[in-house]
Parts: C-alpha cells; structure tokens; sequence
C-alpha cells in the first residue's frame, strides 16, 4: 500500500500530493526488490512475473508487435498509454526527485532504479492490485492476485478487522458454491477486450463488455467544413465524437 511505501522509504520519497498511488508503491516495489532475500517481502516477491515480458501487456510490446493491431484503436491507446508510463517515470527520475532521494538515503542506488524496472513495477501493480473500499486503498495481497479472470463472475474481495485486532485481512466472498478442485474466478471490471489487453495481456472469446469505437469527426476536404466547424464551435460541441458501440446496446446519442 501507499501507507507501506511511506513507512519503509519515508514521506519525502513517497510524495501524496505530486505521486499516483500507482508510482508510490512502484518506488516500494523496486526497492524491496533490489533488497532480494532480506526483504520482509521476498516470499512473495519471488513469485511474482519476474519481467513484463511474463505479463505482456500491450503497452510494452514491440513495433513489431504493435503492427499487428494495426486499424484498431487499441495499437494508439497502446502507444499513448506507454509514453504517460516514460513521462511518469521522467518525474521521478529527475533532479532531486524521488529516485535522486532514494539513492541518497541509502535505499537503492539508481540502477535498481531504471525504467524497466518502474515498469515491470506497474505492470505487476496494473494486472495483480485491487482496491479495497474498506480500507480506501491500492492493495497487493498474496493469493487474492491469482484468481483469473471471468467478466461473469461476482466474487468479491473486502478488508475486515478480526475482533480485537487493529489489523485488516482481506476476504474473498465467492459468488457461489465451488466443487473440489473447481476454479474459483474473480471479475477485473466491465472491461473490453482492448482494456485487458493493454493492461493485463490477454483477451477473452464472447466478452460481453467487448466494444468498438466510432469515431466520427469534420472532413477537411468539406467546402462547408469552416462553416460546421463555427457551428460546432457555436454549439460547444467538439469537432470529432467518440460513440462506444458494444455487442448487445450502443448509446442513445448515436440514434
């Protein structure tokens, strides 16, 4: 957690205000990771993906990769969502930030500091934490992260104090009654094949929540197209609109 990180690297490393909760526990993450075997953590750590590579979310692929989605709005979002990943850890990185802070006081000098290694951190963070409600926190919890994947499913995972005790334990509330050996499943959100992919490196057959954007916007080329953009503009209204359409509704605004 957030709280963790500040605990272990200290507040003027994990910064609430300048930091996502994302980039603070990143920071713990790869400190506790350059520690190895004499991190409180290291039991959990070890089995963790060892690289992003093992995740392989869309955001980390190759060109060569990326060409493979090629006229689907995933191959931008991929893109556009891996250059806030390098401009987040830029911030970091730079002059008297927090990194320059953590190798300063002793924590991890700087080449356990790289950006492969902030990303690796936030992959594991994007495809394993959850958000706990009950304690308003970005959480990694040893064998809550493996639960795969089923938008059908309603599990849940909550944080209860046990009866005179301070400290929280996370819960999981199955959505039904599992056989021996059954697998349990656990849903990541209402997200489509273009979110799973970028996040957590896979897609799913028959997603019901699977959508594809339209995208409509002024033709240049339009010998009108200086008059509708006054209109538009008149109307506060953007030149192009983005319409999600999904499998089983699309909006009302497209009618």
């Amino acid at each position: 957690t957030r709280k963790a990180a500040e605990r272990v690297l200290g507040k003027d490393v994990v910064n609430a205000d300048t930091q996502g909760e994302h980039e603070s526990i990143a920071l713990l993450l790869m400190q506790q990771r350059h520690l190895g075997d004499k991190s409180f953590w290291a039991p959990y750590l070890n089995v963790l993906p060892p690289d992003v590579d093992s995740i392989n979310p869309s955001y980390a692929w190759s060109e060569d990769e990326l060409a493979l989605l090629q006229g689907s709005p995933a191959q931008g979002e991929a893109r556009e969502f891996a250059q806030r990943l390098r401009t987040s850890y830029e911030e970091l990185a730079a002059e008297g930030g927090a990194l320059a802070r953590m190798a300063s006081k002793g924590l991890a000098p700087r080449e356990a500091t790289t950006f492969e290694a902030f990303e690796w951190a936030m992959s594991v963070l994007f495809s394993r934490a959850i958000n706990l409600r009950e304690m308003d926190a970005l959480v990694l919890a040893p064998y809550a992260d493996l639960l795969n994947h089923s938008p059908a499913s309603n599990a849940i995972f909550e944080a209860e104090k046990p009866w005179l005790s301070d400290e929280y334990e996370v819960v999981c509330y199955a959505d039904r009654l599992y056989g021996q050996m059954e697998q349990v499943y656990l849903s990541y959100g209402k997200r489509s094949n273009q979110e799973l992919i970028l996040l957590y490196g896979f897609v799913i057959d028959r997603n019901p929540f699977d959508e594809v954007v339209l995208r409509v916007q002024l033709d240049t080329e339009d010998p009108r197209y200086d008059e509708k953009k006054a209109f538009l503009r008149r109307s506060r209204r953007d030149e192009a609109i983005a319409f999600p359409l999904r499998v089983d509704r699309f909006p009302d605004e497209l009618i």
